[in-house]
């Protein structure tokens, strides 16, 4: 995968997860938790922390009576390890610790 192939897909994830918030919080057009659940779904499955882990809180208390502890827990741990490697590069280029970027 290229840089810019990269660089796309990130920006399709959080296009993604901006229209499942937008959708959850009755801002956008369609005003339903299913379209909000597919959107976090997409971006988390192309690697959005952010939306890999509301995707767990909707498989963890289910509003759209999708509740699974097993997915909840593998998109938690998805998004915990995301979210850990991205803190670990970031303060591997700016030197400070990973706990001072949480």
């Amino acid at each position: 995968m290229t840089m810019d192939d990269r660089i796309a897909r990130k920006l399709r994830a959080r296009e993604l997860l901006e229209h499942a918030i937008q959708t959850e919080l009755g801002i956008s057009d369609d005003n339903q938790f299913d379209t909000a659940f597919l959107n976090y779904r997409r971006a988390a499955m192309l690697g959005d922390h952010q939306a890999q882990f509301f995707l767990a809180l909707h498989y963890a208390f289910g509003p759209c009576g999708r509740k699974n502890r097993r997915l909840a827990l593998a998109w938690f741990k998805k998004a915990a390890y995301a979210r850990e490697t991205l803190c670990s590069l970031v303060s591997k280029r700016e030197g400070a610790s990973a706990e001072e970027l949480i």
